[in-house]
């Protein structure tokens, strides 16, 4: 194999590693604050525990976004927590699909650049 697309290769596996650590690493609800939102989901919903509205709230109170905003106590802040945790959401998201475009092309490029030269060797 040409030492050149063996660096390539190994960069690109190596920038994809990253992407999909950072991918795994995405921040999640903390447990305390969506335990938190299930019950005030709870308290609101005392008769009527069966119904699809509620299922779905509870199910979203995984989501940091939602749990914050349910659990405020007031709109400002309410508002306030849902743009610090859609902001840092934006910017993961965004690195992580960079490195794992970057990280993609490398390796195809690669392995293109490794058969392009074993071909015209022959």
């Amino acid at each position: 194999m040409n030492k050149k697309s063996k660096i390539i290769i190994y960069i690109g596996c190596i920038v994809l590693m990253v992407a999909f650590l950072i991918n795994r690493n995405l921040p999640k609800t903390d447990e305390a604050l969506k335990l938190l939102c299930e019950q005030e989901i709870d308290k609101r919903f005392q008769n009527k525990e069966n119904t699809a509205e509620y299922v779905v709230l509870k199910a979203r109170c995984a989501e940091s976004a939602f749990a914050k905003a349910f659990t405020a106590k007031h709109a400002q802040s309410a508002a306030k927590n849902i743009s610090s945790v859609n902001q840092n959401q934006v910017y993961m998201n965004t690195l992580y699909n960079f490195l794992l475009g970057i990280g993609t092309s490398l390796l195809v490029g690669g392995i293109v650049l490794y058969l392009f030269k074993k071909k015209t060797q022959r």
